[in-house]
């Protein structure tokens, strides 16, 4: 993305989040007009992607997110095949590289959002985003101690598990990944188990080992939408129930000053 186009766009975000009511107007004029075509969308996420090495305004990051999240479902089928794949590029680097919270959490809804659109419309499941959420959710991934995420990674990578279940929770309970990312039948996926497995053993594996209770917070309520969203994985969960209710017992019971 050219650094005046860039600017632009940072422009408009900026006029959209102030307090000038007057630049606000005119750039929410504009922006009704642009999200119509599929250039706009592009424009945002490639400005997600300038600010993703830089120390800019996570404000701006956000709302773009926001905004992707509000309207690329309405005009999704307007883009071919390989401009959908690049869009899943562009989310999936842009979920792994940045550190605000904020940021990550409006990543996380437009992800969600993308996985939908692509389910329902191309019957299209975006395995590669569950994949990376569950990397993402573990404190240690390949590197070992060196190779530390970040908390706030963590805790929204478990509510985008939480999300994706929620929404897609049949589709991937009831199916597994073929060759093209299609939905097709059998029982693999991530691991044994296939994706709900694989999320539990993660949420398992946070909640007896992740420090920061905010991670096992939302790995919990990760767990709680995941055993709610179908029953369609019931073989699978029931190994994983006692522990389950054992952390849930464990994280909500009062602690002995609380009883006092």
């Amino acid at each position: 993305m050219s650094g005046g186009a860039n600017a632009k766009v940072a422009a408009l975000l900026a006029a959209l989040g102030g307090d000038d009511n007057a630049k606000r107007s005119a750039a929410e004029a504009h922006l009704t007009a642009a999200v119509k075509g599929p250039a706009f969308v592009v424009a945002l996420l490639k400005y997600i992607d300038c600010n993703a090495t830089r120390s800019g305004d996570d404000g701006t990051v956000a709302l773009a997110a926001v905004l992707l999240s509000r309207h690329v479902s309405e005009i999704w089928n307007e883009f071919t095949r390989p401009q959908k794949q690049q869009i899943f590029s562009h989310i999936l680097r842009q979920f792994a590289g940045y550190q605000s919270p904020t940021v990550l959490q409006c990543l996380a809804e437009l992800a969600n959002t993308v996985a939908q659109v692509a389910a329902g419309e191309d019957n299209y499941l975006w395995d590669d985003l569950v994949r990376l959420a569950l990397q993402c959710s573990q404190r240690r991934t390949g590197g070992g101690a060196v190779n530390v995420l970040l908390p706030a990674r963590r805790e929204v990578s478990f509510k985008l598990l939480g999300m994706l279940v929620e929404s897609l929770g049949g589709r991937i309970a009831a199916t597994a990944v073929d060759g093209s990312g299609g939905f097709g039948a059998g029982s693999t996926g991530a691991g044994a188990g296939g994706y709900y497995g694989g999320i539990m053993k993660a949420v398992l594996g946070a909640l007896a080992a992740d420090p920061v209770p905010q991670v096992r917070a939302a790995a919990l309520t990760s767990a709680s939408v995941a055993l709610g969203a179908s029953d369609c994985w019931a073989e699978q969960a029931l190994p994983l129930l006692p522990k389950y209710f054992d952390y849930c017992l464990l994280y909500t019971s009062p602690s002995p000053r609380d009883r006092g």
